[in-house]
């Protein structure tokens, strides 16, 4: 219990991009760059790097109308580690936002990156 008290575990959980390529049948496949870090706070302020390696909430949203909040069509736990990461899941209905952590679970220094909207992939890839 003195650990909580103790220092204080804050993620920078960053959305980079997010891709969709349709597939067959109406399925979407979509690709998320993410980017993790993990750092713990004392009482004094010092910050120290930790290793991430959590389940985090990655989310995959179709267009909402005006002032609407739309149903997932995708939302699951995946294990993030610290770094920049690729991740791909398939989804049955057109994507229009993807994201880390899109409902703010997790204490986040800056959670208005977390879910971005969707990019066709350049042609002829990168």
């Amino acid at each position: 219990m003195g650990d909580l008290l103790e220092r204080n575990t804050l993620r920078e959980l960053e959305t980079r991009r997010a891709t969709a390529d349709p597939g067959s049948g109406g399925e979407w496949r979509v690709s998320l760059e993410v980017e993790a870090t993990k750092v713990a706070v004392d009482t004094l302020g010092a910050e120290t790097d930790m290793p991430m390696d959590d389940l985090v909430e990655i989310g995959v949203y179709p267009a909402a109308e005006a002032g609407e909040e739309s149903e997932p069509l995708y939302l699951a736990m995946h294990r993030i580690r610290s770094g920049p990461q690729t991740i791909a899941v398939t989804v049955s209905g057109r994507p229009a936002r993807a994201g880390i952590d899109p409902r703010h679970l997790l204490i986040d220094v800056r959670p208005d990156d977390n879910v971005v909207d969707i990019t066709e992939p350049s042609a002829g890839g990168n």
